[in-house]
């Protein structure tokens, strides 16, 4: 068995990088199925306590947001079915869904689903928030990674998240989802450009938004995720607001994911980020609400069924989808308020 396994390992390791992730994703998920197969509730590794709950502010809901995690009592709200039916979307409790309703929300909360408001989106992929942005008037610049790059890392087939872009300018309606947005406004108000979000170019200034969801976790690791995060403040007028989503670790606060495609982020990593961010004048506002327990305690398994998708197992840890609102400090360099 010892001799299976090694040369196992062998021939695993002789794999591109894209082929090891997948095969050591596989085999983990198989592994979570069987282990607990019919089990439908959140539990922490062995040894470690629940992460306990630290709430600012007021619980989390589905307005007046703050940077939080997605529940069941958000997604029953009529705030995720009045998005839901703008993007066309139908009406279940899938966490993809309720980021990009977070998304959303949180750019009309905060003012920047307005005519004249200049958007800049990370990893794209074909998100359906995008002409709904436009609808409303903005401006928007859209970001990829390269194809040559995304296709090495098996971003084009592999996973299907990435929309090919070609140089045809007529070619910016792949963005135009379902049709939602007026083809001749669209191609006007929104333009693309290929980004590498661990390296944005410094000619990305001047933004009144910024966005990407669930794309930080995708960079290589918890720390280039965290630096994306600083980064894209970087784009931003002072006051302009960044809304970002991500993969957010419920089993522990001390082990975690970090592999060169996926990375899951804890309690910590978040809290430090925060404190990081308020320490430069930014604004932002945690709140690590759970929701109910007795209804958000079901956790998918492996094949996922996506009937109640708010939390899934990633290998032994329960994980879900968390966001992030960031306002930009608002003083200008000479410390004045603008």
């Amino acid at each position: 068995m010892v001799g299976l396994r090694t040369l196992a390992k062998t021939i695993i390791a002789r794999l591109p990088v894209p082929a090891q992730y997948w095969i050591k994703w596989t085999i983990r998920c198989l592994a979570t199925y069987f282990a607990r197969k019919g089990e439908q509730h959140i539990t922490a590794p062995k040894g470690e306590q629940q992460i306990p709950v630290l709430s600012r502010g007021t619980p989390a809901s589905m307005d007046g947001l703050v940077s939080q995690m997605v529940t069941v009592e958000q997604m029953r709200s009529d705030v995720f079915n009045y998005w839901a039916d703008c993007l066309k979307h139908p009406i279940k409790l899938d966490r993809k869904l309720w980021e990009f309703v977070y998304a959303l929300q949180a750019l009309r909360e905060t003012g920047n689903l307005a005519p004249g408001r200049r958007g800049l989106g990370f990893g794209v992929g074909g998100e359906p928030i995008i002409p709904l942005m436009v609808n409303n008037g903005c401006r928007i610049v859209l970001t990829n990674q390269n194809e040559e790059k995304a296709r090495d890392e098996g971003w084009v087939k592999e996973i299907d998240q990435y929309v090919q872009f070609v140089a045809d300018p007529s070619e910016i309606l792949r963005f135009n989802h379902g049709g939602l947005s007026d083809s001749k406004t669209f191609q006007e108000e929104a333009t693309y450009r290929d980004v590498d979000m661990n390296f944005i170019p410094e000619d990305l200034r001047g933004f009144d938004l910024v966005w990407s969801l669930c794309a930080m976790e995708h960079l290589g690791s918890l720390a280039n995720g965290i630096a994306f995060v600083h980064n894209s403040l970087k784009c931003l007028k002072p006051g302009g607001v960044a809304v970002h989503t991500t993969e957010f670790n419920l089993s522990s606060d001390e082990n975690t994911v970090e592999e060169k495609l996926l990375v899951l982020y804890r309690r910590r990593d978040l809290l430090e980020l925060a404190t990081d961010l308020a320490n430069q004048g930014h604004l932002i506002d945690l709140n690590f609400d759970p929701g109910d327990p007795q209804i958000n305690s079901y956790v998918d398994t492996p094949p996922y069924r996506r009937s109640v998708h708010s939390k899934i197992y990633v290998g032994e840890y329960v994980t879900t989808s968390f966001g992030l609102i960031i306002r930009k400090n608002p003083l200008d360099i000479r410390g004045r308020r603008l």
